[in-house]
């Protein structure tokens, strides 16, 4: 047997690799930090595969919050996400573009995701502070549509029925939270054996071990609406009491994890609890109901303690629309229904002058679609890089 010759192979370093280590270590960390926190999200996502510093830096809880930040203080963007079922594959494919509503440019391609759908997705997706959550049955998955990258949450440990899941994000604590709703299986008519059951989940981008955490909810209730997340606060319109028939609008704060229930709500919103898009009305909480295929009521809760509410009444002659929130300006956001002539329409009520944002499907290469869902107030992350 020939003898071996103990030499070593040296491994060959990526020049790529070895010129970014170099480079970055004759720029200070805080300056290499300010440096990427100027550079377009698509660039710094990027620059993670550069070097082991840049991953690091790009990966810290600092910099996402700092990122974050930044984007939020930017000209206001809505988040375009278009959707197309495959039913051979099993997944709902979907494709994100971003638009600004202050600027008269078109559209920006974000990245597309496709969600393996066992079951079919019955609420509409839900967007909070830059990441979007869409919910398939028991499965949950919570998307980048920046990066393009998604994880799905681990599924709810519980022999109990799920009414509800909301996302929502605390910025006090920089975190992201789930909150699941769930109820007795069996009960007696509409009366509840025992009380609400809710489950919490903390969303870290350092740790995808996530896991649920229990508590009880004291009061029973059945949620009925979506929720929203302003300022660190969820809320959502739920049935109450001993019959669970009595409605209410349901505050749940995401930092210590507690509920307040108001119900003093104002009859149209009582009679269409499912059917009201909770929206955030310049700093309030808003509710907007249908009136007739040109007008909404939209139910302002001006203090959530005096349970003081304030009618405002909008009317756009413009075909069918679908209400969507209120831009920064104060510009009412609609939205058309036909997918071949999709646009969004601001409509300022002051001076009743309108704007449009022109969305042309049919440039991008989606292949067949079957949905579209606007969301307003959406801000760039490189969370899941």
């Amino acid at each position: 047997m020939g003898r071996h010759s103990g030499r070593r192979t040296k491994m060959k370093k990526n020049p790529r690799e070895t010129e970014a280590t170099t480079y970055s270590n004759t720029i200070p960390i805080d300056l290499l930090f300010e440096i990427l926190l100027r550079l377009p999200a698509k660039s710094v996502t990027r620059f993670v595969s550069v070097s082991k510093l840049f991953a690091k830096i790009i990966r810290s809880q600092d910099f996402i919050r700092s990122f974050l930040f930044r984007s939020s203080k930017q000209k206001q963007r809505v988040l375009l996400a278009f959707s197309g079922v495959d039913k051979e594959e099993g997944r709902e494919n979907w494709f994100f573009l971003s638009s600004s509503l202050e600027e008269s440019s078109s559209p920006v391609f974000l990245s597309s995701t496709a969600c393996h759908a066992p079951e079919l997705r019955y609420t509409r997706p839900i967007c909070v502070h830059g990441l979007i959550s869409f919910v398939y049955g028991q499965e949950q998955i919570i998307s980048n549509p920046t990066t393009g990258k998604s994880i799905t949450l681990p599924l709810v440990k519980s022999r109990r029925r799920v009414l509800k899941r909301f996302f929502g994000y605390d910025p006090v604590d920089d975190i992201y939270k789930v909150l699941c709703v769930t109820e007795p299986m069996f009960g007696t008519g509409r009366k509840l054996v025992a009380a609400s059951q809710c489950q919490v989940l903390s969303l870290e981008s350092s740790n995808h071990q996530n896991s649920w955490r229990n508590f009880e909810c004291s009061i029973p209730h059945r949620p009925q609406s979506e929720g929203i997340c302003t300022n660190g606060v969820l809320y959502y319109y739920a049935h109450m009491g001993t019959e669970i028939m009595e409605p209410s609008l349901v505050r749940f704060d995401l930092r210590s994890e507690t509920f307040d229930f108001l119900t003093i709500l104002p009859v149209e919103v009582q009679n269409f609890l499912k059917s009201s898009n909770l929206i955030n009305y310049k700093g309030n909480i808003a509710s907007a109901t249908r009136t007739s295929c040109h007008s909404f009521d939209l139910w302002v809760l001006e203090d959530f303690k005096k349970k003081q509410w304030l009618k405002v009444n909008l009317s756009i002659r413009s075909g069918l629309v679908d209400f969507r929130g209120i831009a920064h300006t104060g510009e009412i956001i609609y939205a058309t229904y036909d997918l071949e002539d999709y646009h969004l329409i601001l409509h300022d009520p002051k001076t009743n002058s309108r704007k449009f944002v022109e969305i042309d499907v049919n440039s991008y290469e989606f292949g067949r679609l079957s949905g579209v869902v606007s969301l307003v107030d959406y801000v760039e992350s490189v969370m899941f890089s």
